[in-house]
């Protein structure tokens, strides 16, 4: 018998009988005392494996990420090798952390996820929109300048000039898709529920929604008559910029279902940029309490009228601030609208039926 076998038993392990040094077999149950163990195991002391170390170097900036759960480069977002098989995380995994802006982070915040953005992702998707939105507008207004009147330095407005207008916020929403496809995300992303039940609620709010929103217009419109009255030059000049807008869409015939189709997806291509990815990225930042939502409907409205007056805020400040007021007041109104089910076919549906309306009215007034 080996010496590690050779001990005091002071019981028997499976009837309980007294046992005294030596034996081996139980005197009453006759069953083995003890577990006979190999020469092998007991004389060589069990070791610890060590760590392997492991790091992966990214291929677009040269960072070395130490973290087994990223697919992506935290900094540049490139694509990495994949970890090989034996050292991939547990089902169960362990958070790293990443260096980043003088900080260690938590490597899951930089995870990309099919269901929800992250905001480093979220971030840089929304500036190449933005991008993209003003490059396109810069290069609408070369082409219009192009048509411009040398003698009167004005610009003729007809319905091509008016679909010509319409590209920057055509475009806006483009990338958004094309990286949900290229990514193999799931559409939930953007805030576009599957479940087909939902879309007849969708349509009532968005019925609804789009009587609100043209509530606030005739408010806005109010307001823009009284300045119109008291003799602000700038909103005479503006108001027959508008005329001449509003006649032309009238007498467009047959272009006024291009027009329409075009403002729908106008609608389509806002609500996918402004509420399914920055809307969507607030949400993870300020949680989903009534306080966090009212956060995130207001900081998403303050963007989306910024951005889409800026032009005017440059060019003359008093319709810049008055059309800032109208645009975010409708846009809090949109906020509050889809945080009804977090359902972008919501403020989808609003935002076309509203644009839509405003068309039918200028056409048939």
């Amino acid at each position: 018998m080996s010496e590690g076998n050779e001990r005091k038993i002071n019981n028997c392990i499976y009837c309980g009988t007294k046992i005294v040094k030596g034996n081996v077999y139980c005197p009453i149950c006759g069953k083995l005392a003890i577990k006979i163990s190999s020469d092998t195991s007991s004389s060589q002391p069990k070791t610890i494996l060590e760590k392997e170390d492991f790091s992966r170097k990214c291929s677009g900036c040269g960072s070395l990420i130490s973290s087994k759960r990223l697919q992506q480069c935290p900094l540049c977002n490139t694509v990495l090798d994949k970890v090989p098989e034996h050292l991939e995380p547990k089902t169960q995994k362990q958070s790293g952390f990443i260096f980043t802006n003088k900080r260690l982070q938590p490597d899951h915040k930089f995870e990309i996820r099919k269901e929800s953005w992250n905001l480093r992702e979220s971030f840089r998707v929304f500036e190449v929109c933005i991008f993209v939105y003003f490059s396109v507008f810069m290069g609408v207004l070369m082409a219009l300048y192009t048509q411009m009147d040398q003698v009167t330095l004005q610009i003729e407005t007809n319905i091509f000039t008016i679909f010509l207008e319409t590209l920057p916020a055509l475009v806006l929403g483009l990338y958004p898709i094309y990286y949900i496809l290229v990514k193999k995300n799931h559409a939930v992303k953007l805030g576009l529920n599957p479940d087909k039940k939902k879309i007849p609620i969708a349509l009532i709010i968005g019925v609804l929604g789009a009587i609100g929103i043209y509530i606030i217009e005739l408010l806005s419109n109010l307001a823009f008559s009284l300045l119109l009255n008291a003799g602000f030059e700038s909103f005479i000049a503006y108001n027959i910029s508008i005329l001449e807008t509003n006649q032309v869409i009238r007498d467009s015939g047959f272009w006024i279902i291009i027009y329409c189709i075009l403002v729908s997806l106008m609608a389509l291509s806002s609500e996918i940029a402004y509420r399914g990815v920055l809307h969507n990225t607030f949400k993870q930042k300020f949680g989903d309490e009534i306080k966090g939502k009212i956060i995130v409907s207001l900081l998403v409205a303050l963007v989306y009228a910024g951005i889409n007056v800026i032009i005017f805020l440059i060019s003359d400040i008093y319709i810049g601030i008055f059309l800032f007021i109208s645009d975010f007041l409708i846009f809090v109104l949109l906020g509050i609208l889809y945080e009804l089910n977090g359902n972008l076919y919501n403020t989808i549906f609003t935002h076309v039926f509203y644009n839509l309306l405003i068309v039918l009215i200028i056409f048939l007034l």
